[in-house]
């Protein structure tokens, strides 16, 4: 398992509590952290009061952009090599290619359940 603790971002509650069941749903033994806020999320990475293999940033969040974390996080050396995927219903093309390219992956979030189970485990289970 190439990632066994994950934190998700997302201000969507539907959205964190689809993905949570989701990571369920590719192994148990997966432990997924969920944070509504950026801001929040960044200032327990920063006290490493969480440590995760794998970060899913949306993108389109209020007080703290998915952007504006990613710019931030890579400028803190406890995440500069911490994978972070874009997890978001925002196309690719809407967000320029000079930050996407901080990122580790892109997701686009998809319309239905089976297809997140499906791209979760093939990115989580994949061995690197």
């Amino acid at each position: 398992m190439k990632y066994q603790n994950v934190l998700i971002i997302d201000d969507d509650q539907d959205d964190r509590e689809i993905f949570l069941e989701a990571i369920k749903d590719v192994s148990s033994l997966i432990n997924c952290t969920t944070f509504h806020d950026g801001e929040l999320a960044l200032g327990q990475l920063m006290e490493k009061a969480i440590a995760p293999d794998a970060i899913f940033l949306d993108l389109n969040m209020p007080r703290m952009t998915g952007m504006e974390f990613l710019e931030r996080a890579r400028k803190t050396d406890a995440l500069k090599t911490t994978p972070i995927i874009i997890y978001s219903t925002s196309s690719y093309i809407e967000a320029s290619r000079s930050q996407l390219e901080e990122a580790s992956g892109y997701i686009c979030k998809p319309d239905n359940y089976p297809d997140l189970v499906a791209i979760l485990k093939e990115l989580i289970l994949t061995p690197a």
